[in-house]
């Protein structure tokens, strides 16, 4: 396969008509592209996945038969066509009607006039689409949110707030790597890379962080020997909040596929021990192999569910990472899956609870967690923290305005936003076990 229109066109029909996972359908159909094509295709699947009411919105603007009777393939070429033509500056729109086109011709050539007359009229009109003028309908469509998501976060934030969240995450987020001071520093990466053509800087908002662009991250050597790893500020900012010391006790008790988990290791400089835990057994395997490929050596990974107490881990641990399982809202842009698959109100927030209490079980007198999501709403969040604080008398918030410039940091706690803070969705709190 060396088309990657097709190749994100045969994607698409995995993941919507055959209940995939864009990310695990992407990787087993890449195969046969270069990396260019690859980042290419991968664009067109996540931006399709992602903006798909909007898409299919503008189809039925211009198309004289419902969507619901459009073929899986006319259906699927329309939406490709459309995120090229509406969200891809580099790729004319000439080129998007011709390509589209030849694809269609190749899957069902009697919609060929059809699809070409509905793609440059959408070319023609790119500039000028009527969207809906009630405030909420204008969000989900403009911004492709599910409506009970779109409602959700204007309860939260309001209005205006919930415009700016909804459009952040709607956008193409940067990439952030964290480098392996196991291995070199951020200047030598930096070196590195740039001699090799790699578009790449570092970033002021946390110091073993950098932006990387243009490239396929799997295909450097320097990825592959271990010199970096792919994690967000927030994520990074969740470990330096922790802030584990060489020779302590860790547990993560959320651990899988492990990023944290070895920024933990890289800032114990290799010493002490990790006790890193996942419900699902395939995945300790991910732990384990980003640890080798780290030069990572003090993880223990193993499969268990940490929602139910384990009596021996009482009072065993210096430091203890809860990066509970959450909506996902703060990483829609990476992972647009999320808004068509949010799970049940309750249903997290129970889990939330045990696996929060059972870690404050675990610490010792003096031990310190950092409870994180990577989500915004506050029922995972803060009603959680505060549920724990008014059970647990021993329990007590600690300061983290050392890392943040934000009023709540004093009480321990902050919501990371990315049309403020530049970074994923995401929730940091840290509490300490009194002696």
């Amino acid at each position: 396969m060396s088309n990657p229109r097709e190749a994100a066109l045969k994607i698409l029909f995995k993941i919507d008509y055959e209940g995939a996972y864009s990310n695990l359908a992407l990787k087993d159909g890449l195969d046969g592209l270069n990396s260019q094509d690859r980042a290419f295709a991968t664009r067109l699947v996540y931006g399709c996945v992602s903006m798909k009411i909007t898409l299919d919105y503008i189809i039925g603007l211009y198309s004289s038969v419902k969507l619901k009777k459009l073929s899986k393939s006319v259906t699927e070429i329309l939406r490709l066509g459309i995120y090229q033509i509406m969200y891809m500056d580099k790729v004319p729109p000439s080129a998007a009607v011709n390509e589209s086109v030849k694809l269609i011709k190749k899957y069902e050539n009697r919609s060929r006039g059809f699809v070409n007359a509905i793609l440059r009229r959408v070319a023609d009109n790119k500039e000028n689409i009527n969207y809906p003028a009630d405030e909420k309908e204008n969000l989900m469509v403009r911004f492709s949110f599910p409506m009970p998501l779109c409602e959700k976060i204007i309860r939260e934030f309001g209005l205006e707030e919930g415009r700016r969240l909804i459009e952040a995450l709607s956008k193409e987020p940067q990439t952030f790597i964290r480098v392996n001071r196991l291995k070199t520093t951020p200047n030598e990466l930096v070196e590195m890379l740039t001699k090799n053509g790699i578009n790449i800087h570092l970033t002021e908002a946390c110091e073993d962080a950098a932006i990387i662009s243009g490239t396929d991250i799997g295909s450097l050597d320097e990825f592959k020997v271990g010199y970096f790893t792919v994690q967000d500020i927030a994520a990074q900012l969740a470990c330096k909040v922790l802030a584990p010391k060489k020779n302590d006790k860790v547990i993560d008790m959320c651990a899988a596929p492990g990023g944290k988990t070895t920024y933990l290791a890289e800032l114990m400089k290799n010493t002490g021990s990790i006790s890193a835990f996942d419900i699902h057994p395939h995945k300790v395997s991910l732990i384990e192999a980003g640890a080798e490929r780290l030069g990572i050596d003090i993880i223990n990974a193993c499969a268990a569910d940490m929602s139910v107490f384990k009596k021996t881990m009482a009072e065993t641990a210096d430091k203890i990472l809860v990066d509970v399982p959450c909506s996902g809202v703060g990483i829609i842009r990476r992972k647009p899956d999320i808004k068509w698959n949010m799970e049940e109100e309750g249903t997290l927030s129970d889990i939330q609870t045990k696996l929060l209490k059972n870690a404050i079980a675990y610490l010792k007198p003096g031990g310190e967690l950092v409870y994180s999501t990577c989500t915004v709403f506050r029922e995972e969040n803060e009603d959680i923290i505060n549920a724990a604080l008014s059970e647990n008398d021993n329990m007590e918030t600690v300061d983290i305005s050392d890392y943040f410039e934000k009023e709540t940091a004093k009480d321990g706690y902050v919501t990371l936003l990315p049309h403020v803070d530049g970074t994923d969705g995401f929730f940091i709190c840290k509490l300490r076990k009194k002696k």
